[in-house]
């Protein structure tokens, strides 16, 4: 079954989500699975548990039959919950278990546990001693094995229950003793002791268990958590300072040259301890743009940093000085594996100098370049003239490029164009997003195919970059491999809509098949593509698996019923995206209450829509987003996680209010004073 195995991943997703620490994302997929395992058939939940060797009804109650994996998915969504402190969700969870199957202990441990945390021990306990009741009364009638584990854990919990109540008790009837006996001259013993000495008694845990032991209790810690320890004794700074490998991140945001000072001692002490360690991640941005200079070379300068992954956000340096920093100190550049910098780039750069600094770090496998805005001064000579092209075993580690400039200031350069020019193919590189530079008007697209193994390409505001010389590399050359996300948003539009007359036979041509058969998100957003064009790269695509397709704000695509080559027939786009799970279509040419009603009519063609965005479009009334919404919930059981009506002017309040009471959606985003759809770092790589 399709449905099953989409279930079986999202759940496998989740949970590495969740051991990873993503709670709000791996509660996002339970959630998901849930609702998926929900809107199964009872013919097919019956086969489904015959299959896993399960009656087809429910053990308590014959006249239901549960989702073999429900009660997991509740189990772990409750766990996520828990962790994201919303514990009264977490409560309803745990109580659900226990009724889809009541004789099932792991509802009643995770039940007890919420409980417990809510201060509610006495509820608690009744239901671990009815979880326990009903694991008997369960193997008994229906012979359904309870594993001992969990048995043991209920009763430990009891334990734990109890202990918290008896010492109030043993403290007043230890009261009443010495009020009735002369203690002045017994002899005590040692329990009477140790009695006697109440919370004077203390056991310094940290400064006398094995320092693996020790190791695991402080693996949580942050580094500026540990650092505080440090400080309680001379014991605790010893132990925690030969541990150095506890140490792995340090955020030194809004810094002062005197934080950077303090930090070259510390790092310097734990190499002593040591005989050397590598971090693996440090974040630094200065407080003031006044020390930045001396606070950076002084960073940069520390012969004993080696590091895994290194950001680094400045307000006034260059990337030329911060160049001849990083080359300067090898053991720096030679451990770096990831690397984001922030920094100014000189008008007089030669292209010696990146590549200098390329040739330094051959270790990166991620890097991140942003350059905000030019600086005038002259470039230093201190870097050695070299070759423009990069030889072939620089970067080859190389994983994910991103060049971001802010187009208004450094426009016409592009930096780090050397990157694109190499001797062979790169290996490793699956990620090149660029934004916001400036290509040759002759540099053309005949880079791209060192790069045969992209997965995902970001390309947004770009000067002299059109998407029609981009398709006519994916016709006339096999470029990717497995490319899954393609990002295409142009600076300035062409004069003509990308409509692909000119391709005859784009069905039967292999190397547009091959370059975008793998496609699951495509964003066309802001580009001249065509409603004509749309269609046949869709078309063109084996097996559709787009899942998030975005085509808002495109001048050359309307939804106004015409025969010209512009119009976008909803009705047949969307049979051939039978996959589609989020859909962008804000800010679009004529998209009026027509085009949402085409919408409406052929719903049954997106039973995996999670999202909708028709934000910025002017004329859809809220008559209009009722009916889409209704028609979807009621013939197609599909309640929608997000839909976007942003700056929609004509849909009332009224409308958005009736729209949450009858349960459409999940999330409503409905914002009147929104001015810009694009959000840099949410939504794009352009700066504000």
């Amino acid at each position: 079954m399709e449905n099953n195995d989409l279930l079986e991943k999202a759940l496998e997703l989740g949970t590495t989500y969740f051991k990873s620490g993503d709670f709000s994302n791996a509660n996002k997929l339970f959630t998901k699975a849930i609702h998926l395992a929900c809107s199964y058939r009872e013919s097919d939940i019956e086969n489904l548990r015959q299959r896993c060797g399960l009656p087809k009804r429910s053990v308590h109650d014959s006249t239901k039959t549960t989702h073999p994996r429900l009660v997991k998915l509740l189990d772990n969504r409750s766990a996520s919950w828990e962790k994201l402190g919303q514990l009264q969700k977490a409560l309803k969870d745990a109580k659900k278990m226990i009724r889809e199957e009541p004789y099932n202990v792991k509802g009643y441990i995770r039940c007890g546990k919420v409980l417990q945390k809510l201060q509610e021990d006495d509820e608690a306990y009744n239901i671990y001693e009815k979880g326990l009741k009903m694991a008997k009364e369960g193997n008994e009638k229906f012979q359904i094995r309870v594993i001992p584990k969990f048995v043991d854990i209920i009763k430990f919990q009891q334990r734990l229950i109890r202990s918290r109540k008896e010492p109030k008790l043993q403290r007043r009837d230890i009261k009443g003793i010495k009020r009735k006996r002369d203690v002045s001259n017994q002899n005590f013993s040692s329990n009477e002791k140790l009695l006697k000495l109440g919370n004077d008694f203390h056991f310094d845990i940290l400064g006398h268990c094995p320092l693996e032991i020790t190791k695991n209790i402080l693996k949580e810690f942050d580094s500026k958590s540990l650092s505080s320890l440090m400080l309680v004794s001379k014991s605790w700074y010893f132990r925690i300072g030969i541990l150095s490998d506890l140490f792995r991140s340090f955020d030194l945001s809004g810094s002062t040259y005197k934080r950077i000072l303090t930090f070259q001692l510390f790092v310097n002490k734990l190499f002593e301890h040591q005989g050397g360690i590598r971090l693996h991640t440090l974040k630094y941005s200065s407080s003031t743009s006044m020390a930045e200079d001396k606070s950076v070379s002084a960073l940069l300068d520390m012969a004993t940093l080696s590091l895994k992954s290194l950001s680094l956000q400045t307000k006034a340096c260059d990337f030329e000085r911060l160049s001849e920093r990083f080359s300067m100190n090898s053991t720096l550049s030679g451990s770096l594996e990831e690397l984001s910098l922030v920094c100014h780039y000189k008008r007089t750069l030669s292209a010696s100098a990146e590549l200098n600094f390329l040739s330094k770090a051959t270790s990166l496998r991620r890097l991140e370049l942003f350059f905000p805005d030019l600086i005038q001064q002259r470039s230093s000579s201190r870097l050695k003239a070299q070759s423009s092209r990069i030889e072939k075993h620089i970067l080859q580690n190389l994983e994910s490029l991103k060049i971001v400039c802010d187009l208004k200031k450094v426009s016409p350069f592009f930096p780090f164009k050397c990157a694109l020019l190499v001797d062979e193919p790169y290996a490793n590189l699956s990620k090149v997003s660029i934004c916001g530079v400036t290509f040759d008007s002759t540099f053309g697209f005949g880079w791209i195919l060192n790069f045969p193994n992209l997965r995902e390409l970001w390309l947004e505001n770009n000067k002299n970059v059109f998407l029609k010389d981009f398709i006519d590399v994916m016709v006339y050359s096999h470029v990717f491999k497995c490319m899954e996300k393609l990002t295409f948003r142009e600076h300035r539009i062409g004069s003509n809509p990308v409509n692909l007359h000119e391709y005859p036979n784009l069905l039967e041509n292999p190397n547009l098949v091959s370059n975008f058969c793998h496609l699951r998100i495509l964003d066309l957003m802001g580009s001249s593509i065509g409603g004509r064009g749309l269609l046949s790269i869709v078309t063109c695509i084996p097996n559709n698996v787009i899942r998030r397709l975005n085509i808002g704000d495109c001048p050359f695509m309307h939804y106004q019923r015409s025969t010209d080559n512009g119009y976008l027939n909803l009705g047949s786009l969307l049979p051939k995206l039978p996959h589609i799970e989020e859909l962008f279509l804000h800010q679009s040419v004529a998209f009026d209450d027509y085009a949402v009603q085409l919408l409406t009519q052929n719903v049954k063609y997106t039973k995996k829509l999670r999202k909708l965005d028709l934000s910025f479009n002017m004329s859809i009334t809220g008559a209009s987003i009722y009916e889409l919404l209704r028609e979807l919930k009621e013939s197609e059981y599909i309640v929608l996680d997000k839909l976007v009506i942003d700056a929609c002017p004509s849909i009332s309040k009224h409308t958005m209010s009736i729209i949450k009471q009858n349960g459409f959606v999940r999330e409503l985003s409905c914002s009147y004073e929104k001015m810009t759809w694009k959000i840099f770092g949410i939504n794009t790589l352009v700066t504000a």
